[in-house]
């Protein structure tokens, strides 16, 4: 091949390569020899047949981001579908649960009980429906965040068994829990969703066994400096999972068996949910179950490990927002829907909190500005102006308190979706209905502060002198902890705190034992408190449990009436939180002297 034609292929080569062309029909025709014309034809030729495709993909593409930019639309328009469907769905729900909470305090005959807890057990149930499916929409969405912050493990485990406790004396369903001795109190990960996790699998495992055995297992499956591989086991001996049918139980929308549904209820979205958020953060599920004999299913999850600085900040800063007094706090409930504002109110009442309302953003501005409060609650979404402009209003007003007054935002959306728009409006903390009477009391907590957070030691012990005043005529007895405290304050204290979790543990687990006449944990939870009730010498307790052993044991004939039984609760419940009051008192008394 001739030198120049040589050239002139390899710059016709770089030229189609970057989609141009330099042969044309005049140069093949002025070609003379046949042999270099067909490689011009040829050349020719591959120049259209390259600029045929590039149009051809150019139109796939662009057909592709026509239905990418559908497929976004439909994504977007779903979403906003199911916020709305949640805020609706929310509001009355928010009455409904709220409610349940009130009656549940308002010593309810035992048979009022019932019906009582059928209608807090539907709306605990629908709330966790619609959880399931907004979940599952922002999986699908790519928008879940994972939190990585110090979480005592223990607890977290604890704390869900205790959650299920109820349910499982309902199913006549054992629990039982094995905690490794060598797993580390604190790993680093994502609390809330670890929680949730442990929750889907446990009260699955509980709602599938009648009259049998749930076991939580929790052990590592590897360590070293920096990580930790946690493997937990969740299994039961209830009505297991044919073979067949395994690999969909993680399916969307999929449960074993139709009739499972009509027989058990749920949305078949929980184990999906929970294997999709054990992937997610690297961690796996895998499950083994015989029809008939019951059900494992085991997760590994990698967590990363606290160095002692991240455990001893975490411990200092877990205060019991319950512990503080609310009493004489001036709240400001901003809510349009009436039915809402009395659950608030009934609420803040009991908690001995002065409540003000307003319907509307425009009434709430009027109302700050006239009066004084310690806290706004304000709902979102309300006639007239919104939650959202409300209070961007309040915080422009020239006063420098109004900058900095709490404003909580009341919402039926999910968090996750408002809460950026809720902080940049200017508000400090968000409550989501429907609301947990707890989680309410602790952020409403969080921002009303005890004197000794002013910086006031005077005022603080002002406002304690009576009630030590109170204390020090208390039927308690502290003698036998201080002759072992030997003038260690620290020593002192710690008992007492511990103490003080003793006697809540205790009335949770009595309470749970004489309602569902669980007569060996009663015993238990008798046995347990004896040495607490005798190191402080509590008679009138002691006296409780007496009553107890004789009237609430297994066969006794002369067992008394549901009335008897929710009177004793009362006196029992009664006693022990003025006991858990007193050792408040103590450790108080001991910081103001220490101050």
């Amino acid at each position: 091949m001739r030198n120049d034609f040589q050239n002139l292929v390899l710059d016709e080569l770089l030229h189609i390569a970057n989609g141009e062309s330099r042969v044309t029909e005049q140069m093949i025709e002025a070609e003379k020899d046949d042999r270099y014309k067909e490689v011009l034809v040829a050349l020719l030729e591959l120049s259209e047949d390259i600029k045929f495709k590039k149009k051809e993909s150019e139109l796939i593409i662009e057909e592709l981001n026509k239905q990418k930019r559908k497929a976004e639309m439909a994504t977007k328009a779903k979403a906003e579908f199911l916020s709305m469907i949640s805020h609706e769905i929310r509001t009355p729900l928010n009455a409904i649960i709220g409610i349940g909470h009130i009656l549940t305090h308002e010593s309810p005959r035992s048979d009022q009980m019932t019906y009582i807890q059928n209608l807090r057990w539907s709306g605990d149930n629908l709330l966790a429906i619609i959880n399931d499916v907004l979940d599952f929409n922002k999986i699908e969405a790519g928008k879940v965040n994972f939190e990585s912050t110090p979480f005592n493990i223990r607890n977290s485990i604890s704390g869900v068994l205790e959650s299920m406790r109820m349910k499982a004396n309902e199913q006549n369903c054992k629990l039982i829990k094995s905690i490794e001795d060598n797993l580390p109190d604190f790993l680093v990960g994502d609390p809330t969703r670890f929680i949730q996790i442990l929750n889907n699998l446990v009260s699955n495992a509980v709602k599938f066994t009648m009259n049998g055995t749930v076991r939580l297992d929790a052990q590592y499956r590897s360590i070293d400096e920096t990580m930790i591989e946690l493997e937990v086991n969740v299994s039961d001996s209830g009505i297991g999972i044919s073979e067949d049918k395994l690999k969909q139980i993680f399916e969307h929308f999929s449960q074993a068996d139709s009739k499972i549904n009509r027989k058990f209820g749920g949305t078949g979205l929980g184990l999906t949910i929970t294997k999709q958020l054990i992937e997610l953060q690297g961690g796996q599920i895998s499950v083994n179950s015989e029809l008939g004999i019951g059900s494992s299913f085991k997760i590994v999850l990698p967590f990363k490990l606290p160095n002692e600085l991240e455990i001893r900040e975490r411990q200092g800063t877990s205060t019991n927002y319950l512990d503080l007094s609310l009493k004489g706090a001036r709240v400001l409930i901003v809510e349009d829907i009436a039915v809402n504002r009395l659950v608030v109110e009934k609420f803040l009442t009991e908690w001995e909190v002065i409540t003000d309302f307003a319907e509307n953003g425009m009434e709430a501005i009027d109302r700050v500005i006239s009066g004084k409060f310690d806290l706004v609650l304000m709902d979102l979404q309300m006639p007239v102006m919104d939650g959202f402009i409300a209070t961007s209003e309040i915080r422009k007003l020239p006063r420098n308190k109004y900058r900095h007054l709490p404003i909580v935002a009341l919402t039926a959306a999910s968090i996750s979706e408002v809460s950026s728009e809720v902080y940049d409006a200017g508000m400090n903390d968000i409550v989501s209905k429907p609301i947990n009477p707890a989680e309410l009391y602790k952020t409403i907590a969080k921002y009303v502060k005890p004197a000794s957070e002013n910086g006031s030691k005077q005022k603080i012990i002002n406002q304690a002198s009576d009630l030590i005043f109170e204390h020090q005529n208390s039927d308690l007895k502290f003698t036998y902890i201080k002759n072992l405290a030997k003038g260690d304050q620290y020593f002192f204290k710690k008992v007492l705190k511990l103490s003080i979790k003793a006697f809540e543990e205790f009335i949770s687990e009595y309470s749970s034992g004489l309602l569902t006449d669980d007569f060996e944990k009663l015993s238990n939870t008798r046995h347990k408190i004896y040495s607490s009730i005798n190191n402080f010498e509590i008679k009138e307790l002691m006296h409780l449990m007496k009553e107890s052993k004789q009237s609430f044991v297994k066969n006794n004939k002369n067992y008394h009436s549901d009335e008897y039984k929710i009177e004793h609760l009362k006196n029992v419940e009664k006693t022990t939180n003025k006991i858990i009051k007193k050792l408040q008192l103590e450790i108080l008394r001991n910081d103001l002297i220490e101050a």
